[in-house]
């Protein structure tokens, strides 16, 4: 016992030794790559586990789909509330989960986070399931198993440029709690929207250009690249492509910002006119910017457009109305599922007037030979000069052997670069009919008439009659030669002969 005792003296010494030592030494300076957390020496504590995601457990992936989102909302998995852009309907997505990858397990978990959109073995992904957002611009997935899953948007309506694909884990950490699993996820994916149109500039004759004009919105793709850029027209065959316009190109592409335009160098993009008539009648024009184009249009300002202009003539007639729209690929995707943008329809309409020229009092009595120019304005046709209309080969039209006068290619007067006017409105117009030649017999018109041209195509109905008056209104004028002349010379020689005489009687008593 002594011994012990002893024993027991000595340690509790020796560790009072230690303890003190340990207080005097100075103090040193900690390597900070051999940190350690201390552990609790609350032996009272008892340990909170850390939860862990239950493996049975079903989890619904929920996708709203806006139109280019604010980007300074969280991207964290949760609901999101008060975003006012409009919601996207029927935008197909597609999901398929990692054939390999398990959340269930720190591994799984560290090889998701080595996971690319790339490296996705897509074909190989499992449980595929493709809906299409509603008219809230929502669609659910429920009740998938947990995994490493990634969504695609594998169709969208036209002018709708697709999201990147993504990847999400499912579940989540509750970012709010940070103590749970979240089995409802929430993704807001972007979508930048674009949109096309078309508008015409028409001349008041098919000898006038008419100038088709297309507007393209540049996508605005923050964290993607342009990967297509195609815009595509297809001509009427009755319209012939201006080439010799804008120094040799068929067409003039220029980018837009609010109301400045500058011209894209003709390098950047690829211009192709197939499928034409002889003469560049027709056919399809196509507009596509090569990789250096789309980098250009990547570095265009928000907002941006590429403006395409495309001057055509009319060759042909026809029922006289042309209308034509334009499709725009903003990215392969819209390629490869034949679903473009499509532009609004622009519409140029012609047509003319046939009418008759007769006498005033007899209109049974038709006069060839009238000849006739046409103005678009009674100034204009008041002032005569140069200023008249030219169809074609056509200055001047002349009344045939029936009377008819016949005017072709006239733009109708109610409808001014696509769209329907009235009288009055800006783009109406009335044309002024001058007479510049009479028919034998017959007074010019004192004045222009004023006409309208309301049917498109071919004019085949009369529409008015133009009255000529007989030359000096139908009075005969004194006639010089024949029976009156003689009566009056013979008259005046017999004159001359009777004052002849007196003055010979005259001088005669004189002399006596």
């Amino acid at each position: 016992m002594t011994v012990r005792s002893t024993l027991r003296r000595a340690l509790v010494a020796a560790g009072a030794l230690t303890v003190a030592l340990g207080l005097a030494a100075p103090t040193a300076v900690a390597d900070p790559t051999a940190f350690e957390e201390p552990t609790s020496t609350n032996s009272s504590a008892t340990p909170t586990p850390v939860p862990l995601p239950d493996p049975d457990a079903k989890v619904n992936l929920h996708i709203v789909k806006h139109e280019s989102p604010a980007t300074s909302l969280p991207a964290d998995g949760m609901a999101q509330d008060g975003i006012a852009n409009p919601v996207i309907e029927g935008v197909e997505f597609t999901i398929r989960r990692h054939p390999t990858i398990e959340l269930d397990t720190r591994t799984g978990w560290d090889d998701a986070q080595r996971q690319s959109v790339a490296d996705f073995p897509w074909s190989e992904g499992l449980h595929p399931d493709a809906r299409i957002t509603d008219a809230n611009g929502q669609v659910s997935f429920l009740d998938l198993p947990m995994g490493l899953w990634m969504v695609q948007e594998t169709k969208t309506p036209p002018g709708v440029v697709p999201a990147a694909p993504f990847l999400v884990t499912l579940p989540m950490t509750d970012p709010i709690t940070r103590e749970d699993w979240m089995y409802d996820v929430f993704v807001y994916p972007k979508n930048a929207m674009v949109t096309v149109g078309k508008t015409v500039s028409d001349g008041h004759t098919v000898n006038d250009q008419i100038e088709w004009t297309i507007r393209a919105d540049i996508p605005q793709l923050p964290d993607e690249k342009i990967d297509l850029f195609r815009i595509v027209d297809a001509i009427d065959p009755r319209l012939m492509v201006r080439a010799q316009e804008y120094q040799g190109q068929a067409v003039r592409v220029m980018l837009e910002q609010g109301d400045s335009a500058s011209t894209i160098a003709p390098e950047l993009f690829d211009l192709d006119h197939t499928d034409k008539a002889p003469g560049d009648r027709g056919g399809t024009l196509a507009i596509e910017f090569n990789a250096a184009g789309r980098e250009f249009l990547d570095a265009a300002p928000a907002g941006s457009r590429v403006v395409v202009h495309i001057k055509t003539v009319v060759v042909e007639m026809g029922n006289g109305e042309f209308r034509n729209f334009a499709s725009f690929y903003p990215d392969t995707k819209s390629q490869f599922n034949s679903s473009p943008a499509e532009s609004n329809t622009a519409e140029s309409r012609y047509g003319g007037i046939r009418f008759l020229k007769a006498d005033n009092l007899d209109r049974d009595k038709v006069l060839e030979g009238a000849v006739f120019q046409v103005y678009t304005s009674r100034e204009a046709a008041l002032a005569g000069g140069e200023d008249y209309l030219r169809i074609g080969i056509n200055d001047t039209w002349r009344s045939d052997e029936n009377g008819l006068v016949t005017i072709s290619g006239l733009r109708l007067s109610n409808w001014a670069n696509g769209q329907q006017v009235a009288p009055g409105d800006e783009g109406w117009t009335s044309y002024w009919l001058v007479e510049v030649g009479a028919p034998e017999g017959y007074e010019l018109l004192a004045e222009p008439i004023e006409f309208p041209v309301l049917t498109p195509g071919e004019p085949t109905i009369v529409a008015f009659t133009v009255e000529n008056i007989p030359h000096n209104a139908g009075f005969r004028l004194p006639m010089t030669g024949g029976a009156g002349t003689t009566a009056l010379t013979v008259g005046g020689l017999a004159l001359a002969g009777a004052a002849l005489a007196v003055k010979v009687a005259h001088s005669r008593r004189q002399a006596a």
